[in-house]
């Protein structure tokens, strides 16, 4: 049977661990900004403005992958509990399932998240791009705003209960 008191428990405490991993990994890249901020152009060589295209380019497509590997990701997360909800009638193992599939999804998104955002702020710290400060900005921002929260992981888990 269903056990909702300590479901929820167990809920609570993997949104407790991933909104930690999230905010270190904020002010991690914040610290590392602010570190470019200051260093910025110290260490550029002789011609690393003609790289800035090259870089920048490198940084649109690690993002797009990015994109595109976590839309994979999280679709084979729902399928994978779609085909758990066919063949389960206990509650208890889709819930854990459910969780399993929501911090597998919330860990691989923040690090795909990441994976920019460093690119971005070496670009800025060797060549100090505008550009690529905006993009790292942009990209910390976009982290902050996919923190997990209970609300997030009752539509994950309404998202995986809609699939055919």
């Amino acid at each position: 049977m269903l056990d909702e008191s300590r479901m929820k428990e167990g809920a609570d405490g993997v949104i407790r661990t991933l909104r930690f991993i999230y905010a270190s990994m904020v002010v991690g890249n914040l610290v590392f900004l602010g570190v470019a901020a200051m260093l910025k152009g110290q260490l550029a060589q002789p011609g690393v403005e003609q790289q800035t295209p090259i870089l920048l380019g490198a940084l649109g497509v690690l993002g797009v992958g990015c994109v595109a590997g976590y839309s994979v990701v999280e679709r084979m997360a729902l399928a994978r509990l779609a085909h758990v909800q066919l063949g389960s009638v206990e509650s208890e193992l889709l819930g854990s399932e459910v969780l399993a599939a929501y911090r597998q999804v919330a860990l691989v998104g923040a690090a795909l998240i990441d994976w920019p955002v460093l690119l971005a702020v070496v670009i800025y710290l060797l060549t100090g791009s505008g550009i690529a400060l905006g993009a790292a900005l942009l990209a910390v921002g976009l982290l902050v705003s996919r923190i997990p929260s209970r609300e997030r992981l009752e539509r994950f888990a309404a998202r995986s209960r809609e699939q055919p």
